[in-house]
């Protein structure tokens, strides 16, 4: 599931068995049983168990039924890793870099026409894409200077590790990634050179927010910010099957006001996500059908 960026560490010998990576599978699958309320989660096991392959490589694990054997038997520090092997999802600022225009477009649309604007960031990981939606609506709503838009940015995700970065809110440089310059500048750069940080500024957080929340429970319910202009949904619907797929996208593509925006990653650039909700009108881009036009 979406969550926090985890560092690589050196290769290693690997004794990675199909019967490791079976079970944990088998692991994973059960936490999102119990997290999703559903019989099976609808978790696509194949998928899943061939992107943990690769991340356990990746972490150079000399066992993974050793992890296993000790996540199991209670150690802490085996089931922080084991967390981090289920946590497998990357993000950045800028990332997806079509979006952000049609985003700054949309909203100035929105604010032309006085109306709040608001942004979800439904698996918001570390906070990059709800930050980089902040610094968009900032820039979007300073063109307006006969009056002072009112624009909020909602952060959610299922790992509360991931949160708790995004609320601090401090990134490294390779975090920023392709970020426009005029927007960088808008983050406070600390460190030294070689080791810089950024932190989000104090009157961007007065508009951002982050809380846990679980898209795939059946008993989900909307936040209680909806509805919104936008919102991103991002490398999540790639885990599941068609069924919980459809179920997902329909409850947070309900969450968006008329002629409101959902945006997806490259991930999820094959599923065919277009439904009678949702007209595609760009690269994992889509508006609500019944108003089918480009904002």
């Amino acid at each position: 599931m979406p969550g926090r960026t985890t560092a690589p560490l050196p290769r290693a010998a690997i004794a990675v068995t199909p019967e490791a990576i079976e079970r944990l599978v088998e692991r994973t699958s059960l936490q999102l049983q119990q997290m999703s309320g559903v019989a099976d989660g609808g978790i696509k096991r194949g998928f899943v168990a061939s992107r943990l392959a690769v991340e356990v490589r990746l972490r150079g694990e000399h066992s993974l039924s050793g992890l296993l054997d000790r996540a199991e038997g209670g150690e802490a520090e085996a089931q922080h890793a084991l967390r981090d092997l289920l946590t497998i999802n990357y993000s950045s600022f800028w990332r997806e870099p079509e979006h952000w225009p049609i985003l700054a477009e949309h909203l100035c649309l929105r604010i032309q026409a006085r109306a709040p604007l608001r942004v979800w960031s439904a698996a918001c990981a570390r906070g990059e894409e709800a930050w980089t939606a902040a610094l968009v609506a900032a820039e979007a709503a300073s063109h307006f200077v006969a009056f002072d838009p009112a624009w909020e940015v909602l952060g959610t995700d299922i790992d509360t590790a991931s949160l708790d970065a995004a609320i601090a809110g401090r990134y490294a440089d390779e975090d920023i990634g392709a970020l426009p310059e005029r927007l960088r500048s808008q983050l406070l750069a600390t460190g030294s050179t070689g080791a810089a940080r950024w932190d989000i500024p104090a009157d961007l957080r007065e508009h951002v927010r982050f809380r846990h929340l679980d898209l795939a429970r059946a008993d989900w319910q909307p936040p209680a910010e909806a509805p919104f202009d936008a919102i991103f949904l991002s490398n999540v619907l790639i885990y599941f099957d068609r069924a919980a797929q459809e179920r997902i996208l329909q409850n947070v593509a309900g969450c968006l006001r008329p002629e409101g925006i959902l945006f997806t990653s490259r991930t999820e650039g094959n599923l065919g996500l277009a439904t009678r909700q949702l007209k595609a009108v760009g690269t994992c881009t889509y508006i609500t059908a019944r108003t089918a036009r480009r904002s």
